[in-house]
């Protein structure tokens, strides 16, 4: 009895949401052959540090498409910490072949209720160097946030 309760203490051990994170972080070592793999765990997986860490590998693996399906994806979820990462990693696609699709997200973003998603977009659309983008970024300095507006400004200032 004492083995069978160690090894189910192991097992729970192992499905952990950090366990699980690192798992993926390791599975993207395997390269653009493991981005599918690692969407299939963002849409099984809710836990917010097993998606954030599958965001952040899908755009070092220069993965536009994947990073887009799981930004849509964890920009409908409830976690905010997800969403932000979403956010941000929309960003990093400004110069991919996915940069349309992202900026569409992010524009449909900047009237977001929450100005925390708010002040990501501002951040994400300064990557973004066409008119929409800039526009959108005119239109954030004129926030009633002054988080927003910062954030909108602060390339202005440099």
């Amino acid at each position: 009895m004492k083995q069978e309760s160690r090894d189910f203490k192991s097992c729970e051990v192992q499905n952990t949401p950090n366990v699980r994170a690192e798992a993926s972080n390791s599975l993207s070592l395997f390269g653009r052959i493991s981005a599918s793999h690692l969407v299939q765990i963002f849409l099984r997986d809710d836990h917010w540090l097993v998606r954030r860490s599958i965001l952040a590998a899908l755009v070092e693996m220069d993965c536009p498409e994947e990073v887009v399906e799981v930004c849509i994806l964890g920009l409908e979820g409830d976690d905010a910490a997800v969403q932000e990462a979403s956010v941000d990693a929309l960003g990093s696609l400004a110069t991919s072949r996915q940069s349309e699709v992202a900026l569409s997200q992010l524009l449909n973003l900047k009237n977001s209720e929450s100005e925390y998603i708010r002040v990501r977009v501002a951040y994400a659309l300064k990557h973004f160097n066409i008119p929409e983008a800039k526009e959108a970024l005119a239109q954030l300095r004129e926030d009633a946030d002054h988080r927003v507006v910062g954030a909108a400004m602060e390339n202005l200032i440099f």
